[in-house]
């Protein structure tokens, strides 16, 4: 009896020693964590991320519960190209109990994230939608789920998310969506298959009646078919909806004339687009290379002096100017140096600048490919 009492009163002692040892040692593991911590996100602030993610790492040896911290590793995982490695962080904070909904939350965005950049869009989409069923449908989340349908070119679902999202915002009308169309259209170029493209593209000017790429992608894939007469149709559509635009079709209405043998109607056509708007510089300038090509220089004399009296500063019409002079063997000395400096510009592409990217590119994008920005090519 007394060996029993002996040996329960020595297991008492121990459990009271390892509890004290316990209470003791915690407090300082926790200590060294918070300290850890708190060096990483200072490391962040200086953009050190190795050291952030050094200090991270000691944070959650000390201290399994900091759920921030271990979220802030997957980022950094992610950040410096280690995808799977980030899923695996996230995913493995999912699955705990206790997580508050703001945790939640940032799990899941960065998720989201991981999934994006890993081009695992269907992933991604799911989280969207345990997302939405977390914050009740909040804005910032369908916006989220859009970006990640646009990345996916899933155009039909982002059409109709958008337009859900524009519905709950109380907003009618956006050219955007038009847009939508037509990038759905030119998926299925990539897929040739013409009469569904150009299915999309007129959903588009019904949307937008001003929507330059569907007008000018519809008349492309019918000059694909060699149907030049649809084409042209198309294009006349266009110079009237968007003559401010018109200098994007000049090319294409020049080029199918050609083929059609035709191409003296260039002339009228460009003619009656000048009569409707004569403050267009473009058309004023597509019509005299015309005249030029006819050899009637004085015809485009007249029409480059008739864009000075509008705009005295037009440095293009003075660059035509000097051309037609020296053609017509005004002043030959000066105007052939001026000629040949002006045939050098005429040689360079027009370049097209995105407005918040400031990328450049030969031909205007509907959506930047840099900042996948929409309309930040063409005013």
């Amino acid at each position: 009896m007394t060996n029993i009492v002996i040996i329960t009163s020595g297991i008492i002692i121990l459990v009271f020693i390892t509890v004290i040892f316990m209470l003791i040692k915690t407090p300082k593991k926790r200590k060294d964590s918070a300290i850890d911590y708190t060096a990483a996100l200072n490391y962040l602030l200086a953009g050190d991320k190795q050291k952030a993610y050094d200090k991270l790492k000691e944070a959650v040896r000390h201290d399994t519960s900091n759920v921030d911290a271990y979220l802030k590793i997957g980022d950094l995982l992610r950040d410096s190209g280690y995808i799977e490695r980030a899923i695996k962080v996230h995913k493995g904070l999912t699955v705990r109990n206790n997580l508050s909904t703001y945790e939640r939350i940032e799990i899941l965005k960065s998720l989201v994230k991981d999934y994006r950049i890993g081009k695992r869009f269907d992933k991604a989409l799911e989280i969207c939608g345990q997302l939405q069923e977390i914050t009740r449908q909040e804005q910032w989340v369908q916006e989220l789920k859009l970006d990640v349908l646009e990345e996916r070119d899933d155009w039909d679902s982002a059409f109709d998310a958008r337009k859900q999202l524009l519905r709950q915002q109380g907003i009618n009308d956006d050219p955007l969506l038009a847009l939508y169309k037509v990038q759905a259209g030119l998926a299925y170029v990539k897929e040739e298959r013409e009469h569904d493209a150009r299915i999309k593209y007129r959903e588009a000017i019904k949307i937008h009646n001003q929507c330059a790429p569907a007008y000018l992608y519809l008349s492309d894939s019918y000059i694909r078919e060699e149907r030049l007469s649809d084409a042209l149709d198309e294009l006349t559509k266009f110079l009237e909806a968007v003559p401010k635009l018109a200098y994007l079709a000049f090319d294409r209405v020049q080029n199918i004339l050609f083929e059609k043998g035709d191409f003296g109607e260039v002339e009228s056509i460009y003619q009656k687009l000048l009569q409707r708007n004569p403050d267009i510089a473009h058309i004023r300038f597509a019509l005299a290379d015309i005249y030029e090509r006819k050899g009637e220089l004085q015809a485009a004399i007249n029409l480059c002096k008739k864009e000075l009296e509008q705009n005295p500063d037009s440095e293009i019409a003075k660059k035509y100017l000097v051309k037609y002079y020296a053609r017509t063997g005004q002043n030959d000395d000066a105007l052939e140096i001026a000629l040949s400096l002006f045939e050098d510009s005429l040689q360079s592409a027009e370049l097209f600048t995105c407005r918040v990217c400031q990328n450049t590119d030969d031909q205007p994008h509907w959506r930047c490919p840099k900042c996948q920005e929409w309309n930040t090519y063409v005013n």
